[in-house]
């Protein structure tokens, strides 16, 4: 108990975690499109999709085509790098955009109660995507 108060005391008992909201739903609008083709990317790029594990056995291919689609809705919006969701929708289509909400919570000690740690603040932080349905 005393070395939870001392470190306390010194700003090392103060945990942040990340929350995740349940999916969430509102009306979107797709207000871009872009197709875009990269030749000949640079070296730390392609480094960087190795160490992540995207290229798998063989030549790394030094050509890119990215598809991005941009959603608008109130109050997340999302720029989503997605083929199959860029051959689905039109700009100006409606959708059901499916997201959750990404909070960060800060957890400490508060005096003179240093057995369980309480919740201080909770901040949202972000969006993140799940779904987008075409409204008929």
């Amino acid at each position: 108990m005393k070395l939870k108060k001392i470190l306390w005391g010194v700003g090392l008992t103060k945990k942040t975690r990340t929350e995740l909201s349940d999916v969430l739903y509102e009306s979107a609008r797709v207000i871009d499109k872009n197709h875009t083709e990269i030749d000949n990317l640079p070296f730390d790029f392609i480094a960087n999709m190795i160490s992540f594990g995207s290229a798998l056995s063989g030549d790394v291919e030094t050509n890119y085509t990215a598809y991005t689609i941009d959603f608008l809705g109130q109050p997340a919006s999302f720029n989503i790098v997605n083929k199959g969701l860029f051959e689905s929708f039109k700009i100006g289509d409606n959708v059901n955009l499916g997201y959750r909400q990404i909070y960060s919570v800060t957890c400490d000690y508060v005096p003179p109660n240093f057995e369980k740690k309480v919740e201080l603040s909770k901040t949202l932080s972000g969006y993140q995507f799940v779904s987008a349905e075409k409204i008929k």
